[in-house]
């Protein structure tokens, strides 16, 4: 599925849609609890699903030379977005006009006239609009208004951890040189592929591990994984 590129890019609408709306950044686990709440609802409704992300990080925005790596480019997050069973997949630009957008503005340029929201599904750690102040809960308040309803989907743990992009960049981020008891790593590195099974980054780290324990043969499908997601391996070594 190639994705749509800016609101001028939509085609015309032909019915009300299921939205949901993040950054998306690795498609992990969480991602798609709500993801798959949008498929699941867009299907008992009949209509359309629309997953809205963004080109950049906000914080490459927001605060220029402290963005984090990413886990996924733009073409692949859609891709992997796709494979949840969403319909559509919108990326906005995200500029500096566009963080000053206020909440309201989003719901009502974004949401409402550009794809005809009938139901908007979100994380329950998602914000919008300028200063983040646009959230769940006003979505689920100010929808009726618009003629939409919304839902919340909570967070996703494994045991205690806590599924998100940026506890799987962290335990990434100390990952390749500084580690050096690679049984122990291996143990940790195994909980990042549960977390994000479509991380390619978690499981390069995973093989990596192993051929450093040498096991390389258990090593070789996790780098052949990670491959397949394009991580870059030369640079990630």
């Amino acid at each position: 599925m190639d994705p749509v590129r800016g609101l001028e890019a939509l085609p015309p609408a032909d019915g009300p849609t299921v939205v949901t709306v993040g950054f998306f950044d690795g498609v992990h686990v969480g991602h798609r609890a709500v993801l798959g709440r949008a498929v699941e609802e867009a299907r008992a409704r009949r209509i359309r699903s629309v997953a809205v992300t963004f080109d950049r990080h906000p914080r490459e925005i927001l605060t220029p030379g402290r963005e984090p790596r990413l886990l996924t480019t733009v073409e692949r997050k859609a891709e992997l977005i796709a494979s949840t069973g969403i319909d559509m997949v919108v990326v906005l630009e995200f500029t500096e006009a566009f963080s000053h957008w206020p909440a309201q503005d989003f719901i009502s340029k974004v949401l409402v006239e550009g794809l005809r929201v009938q139901h908007a599904v979100v994380g329950a750690d998602f914000t919008f609009g300028f200063k983040a102040l646009g959230t769940p809960e006003m979505l689920i308040e100010v929808g009726p208004a618009h003629g939409f309803t919304a839902e919340r989907v909570e967070l996703v743990h494994l045991g205690e951890r806590r599924v998100s992009s940026s506890s799987i960049r962290e335990a990434l981020g100390i990952a390749y040189f500084r580690i050096t008891r690679w049984r122990e790593a291996e143990a940790e590195f195994r909980k990042l592929v549960e977390l994000s099974p479509v991380d390619g980054y978690a499981h390069y780290a995973l093989g990596r591990a192993l051929q450093k324990q040498g096991r390389h043969d258990e090593a070789a499908p996790f780098v052949t994984l990670a491959r397949m997601f394009r991580v870059p391996i030369d640079d990630a070594a």
